[in-house]
């Protein structure tokens, strides 16, 4: 049964979200008829990341100016769904005026892609995030009720705590979460564990395998880290390691405001020198500098962070991992197995690790990490798995 999918997301491609763009080429690889609305304009860069991710091919459509106009003249068009939506809106979020302005703001984007839908058609929308999307999946819910909609609730979206998320997670087809730590957060705002499929988000192990093979040597005193440099992922953390480590280098790939403030860092710490700051990468470039890299760190402390895609994509390339202590990371660094979990503050047992393994650890942790990652968080195995449960979906209704 080929499905026509519909993806919810705010902006795509968006260069922190490969993993969306993956998971997307590997439903059309599947077999899916996967279209992509985004309720922002597109990115500056974003003909030159379809192509380097693969999906130059799936029909996009971004919410740019010209479609915000549309979409509001399309909402007073059809004023009673409008009425219906902002009330919505403003009985779940009037006590939190910020959530209130920022939902509002996105209305005519909404209307802007249910037009869309409405010619199109899909069996299934989806919104890959739970919570400016929701507008959207509120709207299909009251104006094409055939349609099924489901959503994905994350950390990102838990976090932000949208009332609108909840309450519309409670009415649509199903729920998909990336972790089973997230279970307690959803029940929270009353989705039943019993609702939610827990899917692993995978990581592409085709397109890894070209550049992580036998033959690329290790740099055993080379520490790679990888992110969007803002403050909340913890790059300084990762910078402060170093005094403690002489003769290891660290790499760190992103962009993002905190740049200045972590390359000012380096120098107060007097490792500048042993501090290579190479900006956004594509994920081809990122992927052979893990796959030479021997140490990968991330220690993050951001809210909405729950089984990173760089770490997996670490820990397959063979580096050793050393994560900050987040939530359901135990889901995917086994301490002292696979990898290392380190308190959030501890930068000194980070050090002390990576210090201290002896060549023999080294190559245990490795090979069972990529093992890990191949036995347990496969893209091709994590789509399928919503593919399966949409299709279920759509033959219940069929009979």
């Amino acid at each position: 049964m080929s499905l026509r999918i519909a993806y919810i997301t705010t902006q795509f491609p968006a260069p922190s979200e490969t993993f969306a763009c993956n998971d997307v080429r590997m439903l059309v690889e599947l077999g899916a008829d996967v279209r992509v609305y985004g309720m922002r304009s597109p990115h500056s860069r974003a003909q030159e990341m379809a192509r380097e991710r693969g999906v130059s091919n799936v029909t996009i459509s971004a919410c740019g100016p010209r479609e915000v106009v549309g979409g509001l003249l399309y909402a007073f068009y059809r004023i009673d769904l409008l009425l219906k939506l902002v009330l919505w809106v403003v009985a779940l979020e009037w006590r939190r005026i910020g959530n209130l302005i920022r939902c509002l703001a996105f209305v005519p984007a909404s209307f802007f892609v249910l037009k869309e839908l409405r010619r199109e058609r899909p069996d299934v929308v989806h919104l890959f995030w739970g919570h400016y999307p929701s507008l959207v999946g509120q709207l299909v819910l009251s104006d094409l009720r055939s349609v099924k909609v489901t959503m994905f609730l994350g950390a990102y979206d838990l976090a932000m705590r949208l009332a609108i998320s909840g309450d519309l997670a409670r009415r649509v087809s199903g729920v998909f979460t990336h972790a089973r730590a997230n279970l307690h957060e959803l029940a929270e705002v009353g989705v039943a564990a019993s609702s939610v499929s827990v899917v692993h988000r995978g990581v592409d192990q085709s397109s890894l395998g070209k550049y992580v093979c036998d033959s690329v040597s290790k740099d055993l005193f080379e520490i790679l880290s990888a992110g969007r440099l803002i403050e909340s992922k913890r790059f300084d953390a990762a910078i402060s390691l170093l005094p403690e480590l002489p003769g290891f280098r660290l790499v760190i790939a992103g962009e993002g405001p905190d740049e200045k403030r972590l390359k000012d860092l380096a120098v107060s710490l007097g490792v500048a020198d042993r501090v290579e700051f190479c900006g956004f990468l594509s994920q081809e470039r990122l992927l052979k500098r893990m796959a030479s890299a021997g140490f990968f760190v991330l220690l993050s402390d951001k809210a909405g962070e729950r089984l990173p895609n760089v770490v997996k994509e670490a820990m397959f390339a063979g580096c050793v991992c050393v994560v900050a202590d987040t939530p359901g990371i135990e889901e995917l660094v086994a301490h002292g197995v696979t990898g290392f979990v380190v308190g959030n503050a501890n930068s000194n047992m980070a050090s002390e690790i990576i210090r201290n393994l002896g060549h023999q650890d080294i190559g245990l942790i490795r090979e069972r990490a990529s093992l890990a990652i191949k036995d347990n968080f496969d893209l091709k195995v994590s789509m399928t798995c919503y593919l399966d449960r949409w299709v279920a979906l759509c033959s219940a209704d069929a009979h």
